[in-house]
């Protein structure tokens, strides 16, 4: 027989309840439905205040006794002045139904108008049931501005869900301003959009995020180039702005139209984009909105936006790349967010800062300020930015060939993703771990992380990380003797990396690695066809580029360099590409490929002294960082070069 979910009792217990209110005298009926307004669990002195009939009120403590005998409510403490609660949900929700709704719309609005009265000092504790309340009476306006107070303070609480429930139904019920309407309607709607966009940022939504940050720039009149072919004169438009506050920084600060509030909003929405054009590889479209958050917060003055807008132009500038310029925008971001004295604003800066220094490998002044970041940003509270935090320094691990502690590093980001419902954290967790299987040895379960990974972005689709996703899917079937896949993991990556300019990501290295690792090695197993050479050389030429930007790509672009030169029949280069390799990745502190560039040197002059030392470095270095000393390569799949 069917049941009621509320308390496993038959279906027909709706009808029971009924009845048995229908049996009710008047006052303990209606003290029922009163109640029923204020929710499962509501207050005596709440209920006191806001009953209809004034000549009753004496008597609810009574009425509410006689309730209690009935097990319609239970109090949750033997006072007064504590809670009652309806004894079954389904109670609550049959006296709530028989009211008409112009009643329920008074009460409604009775007891959002007690809250705000008896709870004034300590308000935003209440937002969530203010819009509540609010919502279901005729009062929009009111309704609207609790929904945007709640998710605000959701968003501020990392509730990232809740907020773009709360924030979606204030811009519902909220109509776009029609032209000509007033600046202040306006900017409210902007922000909205602008934390709505935040809100879904923070659980990996950069589509939706997109969307909402476009919106919130055009009702602030700072709207993104329509049209690619806009985007190189406000480029410019934005440069030579940039300079002349640079050169003449008293005369930054605007006195014209736009008020400094609406300047900082501009701004903020044009720093959360970056990270949309971050993950999205557009370069140009990272430089344009880094310029539009920078000019707009120096124009407001002094602030924590504008040391988070010098941290992003330091990670825009990385990106171009002018590494003198990043490290100025750096030294300035630090130098005016501790001004500020603000907990999150500095932990923010110091972990964009870090994001530019890991792809520059300078790994001791990284260690000192991403441990502070990640203090910072714990006590703050915003699990998403720590979440971030976390994965560069289990990033940082991995790139120095710490695998252990990465791989436990990449294991707490996917715990934390799961948790906060952060698609991006539970990606990067799998895939980071993947990485770390498959230097570990164990390529089928890298490939089972890998296929989980693109899992998740088949729902939530990232270029960026389905790159990095194939170039390693490449390297692990290459690795199980799965040729087929293999080439096919390896030219969806290069269709990617086809689709870039430039990478903006450190993190891309294995994407562009692993393509070229993969067609050099079908290459040098006897695949030489047109096909396999030419994609082995446009594979090389990609990874240069990579080097090129971030110095932790020069190790392995020079080993491959090297093998594509050995393949080429031009042994002298490929032995000082190797030897460049080396020396890149002792000077640069990258272990493992130390060791790659060994096994190469030596095994390309196998039976020399020379060649014998360096294979032995190779197995020295590989037992230091606990890996099986015989790392396969795909010279037909699987030799043991380390061995």
């Amino acid at each position: 027989m069917p049941t009621c979910r509320s308390c496993l009792c038959p279906t027909p217990c709706r009808g029971v309840v009924l009845t048995r209110i229908d049996r009710l005298a008047p006052p303990q009926r209606l003290t029922l439905k009163v109640a029923s307004v204020i929710g499962r669990s509501f207050a005596y002195p709440l209920l006191h205040d806001i009953y209809p009939i004034a000549a009753d009120r004496p008597t609810l403590a009574d009425q509410l006794e006689g309730l209690q005998r009935r097990s319609l409510v239970l109090p949750e403490a033997p006072v007064t002045e504590l809670p009652w609660i309806f004894k079954h949900v389904i109670t609550r929700d049959v006296a709530y139904e028989l009211m008409v709704r112009a009643q329920r719309r008074v009460l409604h609005q009775a007891i959002a108008e007690w809250y705000e009265q008896h709870h004034e000092k300590e308000l935003p504790r209440f937002y969530p049931l203010l819009a509540h309340h609010w919502s279901r009476t005729d009062e929009a306006a009111k309704a609207a501005t609790f929904q945007g107070l709640a998710g605000e303070r959701a968003l501020a609480g990392g509730a990232y869900r809740e907020a773009v429930l709360f924030l979606t139904a204030a811009l519902e019920r909220d109509p776009p301003p029609p032209p000509g309407s007033s600046a202040e309607a306006r900017f409210r709607r902007a922000r909205w959009e602008r934390q709505l966009a935040e809100a879904h940022l923070g659980f990996g939504g950069t589509g939706q995020g997109r969307v909402h940050l476009g919106r919130a720039l055009e009702l602030l009149g700072a709207p993104l180039p329509d049209t690619p072919h806009q985007l190189v004169p406000n480029v410019l438009r934005q440069l030579t702005l940039q300079a002349a506050h640079r050169v003449f920084p008293n005369r930054a600060v605007s006195r014209g139209r736009r008020s400094p509030e609406e300047s900082l909003e501009a701004s903020r929405a044009y720093m959360r984009l970056t990270e949309v054009f971050w993950f999205a590889n557009d370069v140009p479209a990272l430089v344009h909105a880094s310029l539009q958050a920078l000019n707009r917060a120096e124009r407001a003055g002094p602030s924590p936006e504008l040391a988070r807008a010098y941290s992003i132009m330091c990670l825009a500038a990385g990106s171009v790349p002018i590494h003198p310029l990043a490290q100025a925008y750096a030294r300035r971001a630090e130098q005016t967010a501790r001004r500020t004295g603000q907990l999150w604003p500095l932990g923010y800066v110091l972990f964009i800062t870090c994001v530019y220094m890991i792809g520059a490998a300078r790994w001791a002044e990284l260690d000192e300020a991403l441990a502070e970041a990640n203090g910072l940003l714990e006590q703050a509270g915003d699990r998403r930015a720590f979440g971030d935090a976390l994965t560069v320094q289990a990033m940082s691990s991995l790139y120095r060939g710490q695998f252990q502690q990465a791989a436990a590093g990449f294991d707490d980001v996917h715990r934390r993703g799961r948790r906060d419902e952060n698609v991006q954290h539970q990606v990067w967790g799998r895939l980071g771990k993947a990485e770390c299987e498959l230097r570990a040895g164990r390529p089928d379960e890298a490939a089972e992380l890998l296929e989980a990974a693109l899992g998740l972005l088949a729902g939530h689709p990232d270029q960026a990380e389905q790159l990095r996703a194939y170039g390693l899917l490449a390297v692990v079937r290459l690795r199980q003797d799965e040729t087929q896949a293999a080439q096919q993991a390896a030219a969806a990556a290069a269709r990617l990396i086809a689709k870039f300019q430039a990478p903006t990501a450190h993190y891309l290295l294995e994407g562009y690695a692993g393509v070229a690792e993969v067609y050099l090695s079908l290459w040098e197993a006897g695949q030489d066809s047109s096909d396999t050479s030419r994609a082995a050389r446009r594979a090389c030429r990609d990874l240069r580029g990579f080097a090129r930007i971030f110095p932790i790509g020069k190790p392995r672009a020079r080993l491959w360099q090297g093998r594509l030169a050995q393949l080429s029949g031009r042994g002298e280069w490929a032995q000082a590409a190797w030897r460049a390799g080396l020396a890149s990745a002792e000077r640069l502190g990258m272990p493992f490929d130390a060791a790659l560039a060994h096994a190469e040197l030596g095994r390309h002059a196998a039976g020399t002294p020379q060649g014998h030392r360096h294979l032995e470095q190779a197995q020295t270095l590989m037992r230091e960082l606990e890996l099986p000393a015989s790392q396969p390569t795909a010279h037909k799949g699987r030799s043991d070069v380390l061995g």
